[in-house]
């Protein structure tokens, strides 16, 4: 039996070459072991710097849809702001017109009342004997102009206004019935407003449709009155 240097004992049948052989082997497995952990941690590394770039993508998507949604909320508050603004104009404008309106009105009534007092005063002649071979002055029926239609805000707004303002009274809160009313208005569907909106639209066609007659009219009174003149 002979003896090697770390003191192993040799049998007869086993070669120094074995020894090395088997020596390299061991050597071979174990840098084959090392690659193959080397390899493994750089694929746990390539698959966290996927997740990290997965989990930025999400959240640079996530930012621009918030960006987004912040964009169509001050769009929608700068609609709706411009809309209440234009329907607080044409409020406004209605007022104006019935006011308007009012004034024609008495002052057609003072008119009418003029033509009467003359009618009269034709009746009296007449009847005084003091007669003219002229035909009698032709008269007309007085009509009040037709009024502008309400908006579909003043629609929804007529037909609720009681209600509101007894629901106001009854919680005795202080709150302003203008506001309110577009509070309440603002929160109708859009199938609600589409119904209001159709409404005011037949209303305008109607209102329309009476002033063309109305102006047939006048342009018919105004030939019988020049014809009368001469």
């Amino acid at each position: 039996t002979t003896t090697i240097t770390s003191g192993m004992p040799l049998n007869n049948n086993m070669s120094f070459a074995t020894l090395l052989g088997a020596s390299t082997q061991i050597q071979n497995e174990e840098e084959r072991l090392k690659r193959q952990q080397e390899l493994k941690e750089l694929k746990d590394q390539e698959t966290k710097v996927k997740e990290l770039r997965d989990d930025e993508r999400r959240l640079r998507t996530e930012l621009q849809e918030a960006k987004k949604r912040a964009r169509e909320a001050k769009k929608e508050a700068e609609e709706r702001e411009k809309r209440e603004r234009m329907e607080a104009k044409q409020r406004k404008q209605e007022e104006k017109e019935q006011i308007a309106r009012d004034s024609r009105s008495r002052s057609r009534e003072g008119r009418s009342s003029g033509v009467s007092s003359a009618r009269r005063q034709s009746d009296e002649n007449l009847a005084n004997g003091s007669t003219t071979l002229r035909s009698p002055m032709p008269t007309f029926e007085e009509r009040p102009m037709p009024q502008k239609p309400p908006s579909a805000f003043a629609i929804f707004r007529d037909k609720i206004k009681d209600d509101v303002k007894q629901e106001l009274q009854a919680r005795g809160e202080d709150v302003n019935f203008s506001t309110e009313m577009s509070n309440r208005w603002n929160a109708l569907s859009k199938e609600e407003k589409e119904s209001l909106y159709a409404e005011a639209s037949r209303l305008m066609a109607e209102y329309q449709q009476e002033l063309e007659q109305r102006l047939e009219e006048d342009r018919q009174r105004r030939e019988q009155m020049n014809n009368f003149q001469d």
